[in-house]
């Protein structure tokens, strides 16, 4: 999914990571017209150039390199597959403390407090990734 300019930037922008909306968005980088960010999430762009455009105004205005953007991408992508998977479980979401509590427990690797479907069919998983 992540695998050109434009899917990054669509991703980001859809998940809010820069700005509430993509209008605010659009607004943040200084585009009068919000039309280009529109087409670009709705994959209606005709020119590269634009799509380098908003890839290099995005990265001036954040301060970050394009190798920067890809790990926010990537990190973001990630927590996002996390998020849905937890969800899928019973988790004590009362707390507001439940995803630190969560992430305390990976850390110390005691597990007894996680739903037992989880630990049996995610927690393998979980470490595989963390070797590779």
């Amino acid at each position: 999914m992540l695998d050109n300019k434009q899917n990054i930037l669509t991703f980001l922008i859809e998940h809010r990571l820069f700005a509430p909306s993509v209008s605010a968005f659009a607004t943040l980088l200084g585009y009068v017209n919000r039309t280009k960010i529109y087409r670009l999430i709705n994959n209606k762009i005709r020119k590269v150039e634009t799509i380098d455009q908003i890839w290099n105004d995005t990265c001036k205005l954040f301060g970050i390199s394009e190798e920067q953007l890809i790990e926010i991408a990537v990190i973001t992508e990630r927590a996002k597959w996390f998020y849905d998977l937890i969800n899928k479980y019973q988790f004590d979401k009362q707390d507001t403390l439940w995803p630190e509590q969560i992430l305390a427990t990976f850390v110390d690797k005691n597990y007894t407090l996680l739903p037992t479907h989880f630990v049996n069919e995610v927690l393998p998983l979980l470490e595989d990734i963390s070797v590779q």
